[in-house]
């Protein structure tokens, strides 16, 4: 009776934490689409997540206050807060020690990763406790059978929130499991049908397709349909995003190994690590059984999964990776909690009286001791994890809806964040029912480009969208959610607001009617924040290109000394510099920038803005070789030729550097040096015109 009123003092310690710093509303990723999920009761994105917008709907429905996105936030907070009690039962049951169970509950519970997905709409928090549940399940069958038919059930229950809970199937329950099975050979039966009657949530996807919800993603009303959504088939199965993966061997190996527990390092600090390593690889002498499968479960759910997803080493991938620690994070928390029990039940050292002495190592003071662990990851968390005024994704929702005109069309090419919040704000909110939200990959919202579109190629598909939007265009107001200004050939595309305006100039400054005062300029800590939140300074540049300072939000920069464009994209490179579409959209508009002024004769102004672009890329080669033909016509060859072989150090493969540097030569009657230069050309690109034409000319001459 104790241990339960100790887990349930911890449970209300952390649900008041949680809930202190949860989000408001709808935050930067999925969130938007789970609570819109939840409300609707739709489908996400696959694997369509029944079990999550079940529970989700139960919460909306049971709590009568706060906004549908504060509801379903508050679930995250609450099976957060379970995961933490969880914890403390399954430690106190391994070790019998209340105080190593507590360690072990704090460790877990103020991991940043876990904090973060506890405030907020994602699956993960659910994720944790199914998980921890299903384990403490197995542990406990091997004293009563019933238990691991419990598993059973809630696996396949699990399986309808998330995939990962497939790593707590493969390695807990062969262990666990098959004992039982060996002794009773028809309980191979009954776990089945347990694991499989959990598993009838995915009947939800059908049965609410069917009904036709604002989210229906993959219209799964047909068995191949379900297959499709539930195998995750549009991101690649066993992929974790759609994208360039690197390629694997032993160098990758180590990197991705390394990257592995310098993140664990700044999760528990690096003592957290070394007790985990303690407890479940040295001390597993006491529950050997249990102690084995939780180290290869920490290994395979960790370093085996970062080996699987393989993602590039840069600040993308790894805002994408941080959710997927917390399930190693319960072998992490598990084999500390061994160490802590093991030390605090009598360590050998701890035996000799004078040993211990010398170390001040008495029971007590070394207890003490290690629970500094936990509170260093409250200190380290704090920040990062206080939520509770995040309302940059419901704000940049909202300020999109302003921008549209009554009876637009909405398309939207790309961007999770754009997705997500019009699906919250449209289908749970129920505003702006007059505007046509579409997608223009077809998933998320209604598919208007046929029912074969997704089974067309690449280049089919891009005509089937420019062919449907044009159309609609001549009937209604069209804006576009995209950073591509070509994306409707001869169409002109007008920046309005943090949107574009396909044919016709916007009548008013969508940014007067923005709210900016809460966090629209605001300093974030975690990826998805911090890439959401330089669309409003990017898009005041783009504007700036189209209205030179037209506008009052653009008469003084955000430095105070001017409107131009180059003001806001250096102010938002300055703030923003590591999120990747930042980088390569300010570089290809001041690209188009340099060019129009080039082309109007005005080479100082193309100068400064190609010499602009390389204080956002310093390896732009493009920006460098026009450099050197700017050098050139103004007659400065040496500045010119130090253009073009920096080009050719960054690019060896550049043609173009190599075709250039041997017209300047021609014109110094260089001619060795010409030919040299013409011969890489050819090598390099055999069918260039130029060097092929001037080729046999600077042969005659150079005789």
């Amino acid at each position: 009776m104790k241990n339960f009123t100790r887990g349930l003092v911890l449970f209300f310690l952390f649900l008041g934490v949680y809930l202190w710093t949860m989000a408001p509303s709808i935050t930067p990723g999925d969130s938007g689409e789970f609570c819109a999920g939840s409300v609707i009761l739709g489908i996400p994105h696959s694997p369509g997540y029944p079990l999550y917008c079940l529970a989700g709907k139960i919460f909306v429905e049971s709590i009568p206050f706060g906004s549908y996105a504060y509801r379903v936030n508050f679930l995250s907070v609450f099976f957060a807060s379970l995961t933490v009690a969880v914890v403390f039962f399954l430690m106190t049951d391994i070790t019998g020690s209340p105080l190593a169970a507590v360690f072990s509950s704090l460790m877990i519970g103020l991991s940043q990763c876990f904090w973060k997905s506890s405030i907020q709409a994602e699956v993960f928090a659910l994720n944790t406790f199914l998980a921890v549940f299903i384990i403490m399940c197995l542990y406990r069958s091997e004293a009563n059978a019933r238990y691991a038919g419990l598993a059973c059930f809630v696996a396949g229950i699990a399986l309808g929130n998330h995939h990962t809970i497939i790593f707590v199937l493969l390695i807990f329950a062969p262990v666990y499991l098959f004992p039982l099975i060996k002794k009773t050979p028809s309980r191979v039966f009954v776990f089945l049908m347990l694991f499989l009657l959990g598993m009838t949530v995915y009947a939800y996807l059908p049965a609410r397709s069917l009904k036709n919800p604002g989210l229906d993603w993959g219209n799964p009303e047909t068995l191949k349909g379900i297959y499709r959504v539930f195998s995750r088939k549009d991101y690649g199965t066993f992929a974790l995003t759609v994208g360039d993966k690197l390629s694997r061997g032993l160098p990758i190996i180590f990197r991705q190994v390394g990257r592995y527990f310098a993140v664990l390092a700044k999760q528990v600090t690096l003592p957290g690590i070394i007790l985990c390593f303690t407890g479940l690889f040295i001390l597993n002498k006491t529950s050997r059984r249990f102690c084995r499968t939780a180290s290869v479960f920490f290994l395979i759910s960790g370093i085996g999964f970062m080996l699987l997803a393989n993602l590039p080493f840069d600040p993308l991938s790894d805002g994408i990776l941080e959710r997927f620690y917390i399930l190693p994070m319960l072998g992490v928390c598990i084999g500390a909690g061994m160490s802590v029990a093991w030390f605090l039940n009598g360590a050998w050292f701890l035996k000799r009286p004078a040993f211990a002495a010398t170390l001040f190592l008495k029971r007590q003071a070394f207890a003490a001791t290690l629970f500094l662990i936990p509170v260093f990851q409250f200190l380290g968390a704090r920040d990062a994890c206080n939520w509770r005024n995040h309302f940059l994704a419901y704000d940049y929702g909202r300020n999109i809806l302003r921008t549209l005109i009554p009876g637009s069309v909405f398309f939207m090419d790309g961007g999770d964040d754009t997705f997500y919040s019009m699906a919250y704000l449209c289908f749970a909110e129920g505003r702006r029912r007059d505007a046509g939200l579409h997608d223009r990959g077809g998933l998320v919202f209604k598919n208007i480009y046929g029912d074969d579109f997704r089974s067309l190629s690449r280049a089919d598909k891009e005509s089937r969208r420019r062919q449907t939007e044009k159309k609609i265009l001549d009937d209604r107001p069209v804006f576009y959610s995209t950073f591509n200004r070509k994306i409707l050939p001869g169409v002109e595309l007008y920046p309005a607001g943090i949107t574009f305006r396909a044919g016709e100039k916007p009548s008013a400054d969508a940014f007067h009617f923005y709210t900016l005062n809460r966090g629209a300029f605001g300093s974030f800590s975690d990826y998805r924040s911090r890439a959401l939140a330089p669309v409003y300074a990017y898009m005041c540049g783009v504007y700036g290109m189209t209205v030179w300072g037209s506008a009052g939000y653009l008469e003084a920069g955000p430095g105070g000394s001017g409107g131009e464009p180059w003001e806001w994209f250096n102010y938002a490179f300055m703030r923003w510099g590591e999120i990747a579409w930042l980088k390569s959209n300010i570089v290809a508009e001041l690209h188009t920038l340099a060019y129009e002024l080039f082309n109007r004769g005005d080479k100082d102004g193309a100068q400064k803005y190609y010499e602009r672009i390389l204080r956002v890329d310093e390896k732009d080669v493009h920006s460098i070789l026009n450099l050197g033909v700017i050098a050139e016509q103004k007659g400065m060859a040496a500045a010119a030729e130090r253009y073009y072989r920096r080009v050719i150090e960054i690019d060896p493969s550049n043609a173009d550097a190599y075709y250039n540097l041997g017209v300047l030569y021609w014109k110094q009657q260089d001619w060795q040096k010409v030919l040299d230069c013409f011969k890489k050309v050819l090598w390099i690109n055999p069918g260039h015109e130029g060097a092929k034409r001037f080729l046999p000319q600077a042969l005659l001459r150079a005789k």
